[in-house]
């Protein structure tokens, strides 16, 4: 889904918000993965409030490299392992964590 879409399901739905969770590689300690996990999501965030998002209607998360999409250990599945997703829920909802990680 690109980010434009995004902001204009944002717009259009004024009941639902979004969590956006950050992933990273199997490179690295858990505590710094973390870390950047939290790193990419916050720049996802940023770019979709100037684009016009609303901040109350997104949360973050990191998962660090605890939810991979690939489990191999070379280059192709580190770089799908980099990644960030995006979660819809009914507004409210998304302060519930998800297992795992760091959420803001």
């Amino acid at each position: 889904m690109d980010i434009f879409a995004i902001v204009d399901y944002l717009r259009k739905n004024p009941d639902r918000e979004i969590l956006v969770s950050g992933h990273c590689d199997e490179r690295g300690a858990e505590g710094y993965n973390i870390a950047l996990g939290e790193k990419r999501s916050s720049s996802v965030i940023s770019k979709l409030i100037n684009m016009g998002a609303k901040p109350d209607k997104i949360k973050a998360y990191s998962h660090g490299e605890s939810r991979p999409d690939a489990y191999g250990h070379d280059e192709d599945s580190w770089r799908r392992n980099r990644r960030v997703e995006f979660h819809f829920y009914e507004y409210g909802y998304a302060d519930i964590p998800p297992e795992g990680g760091l959420y803001r």
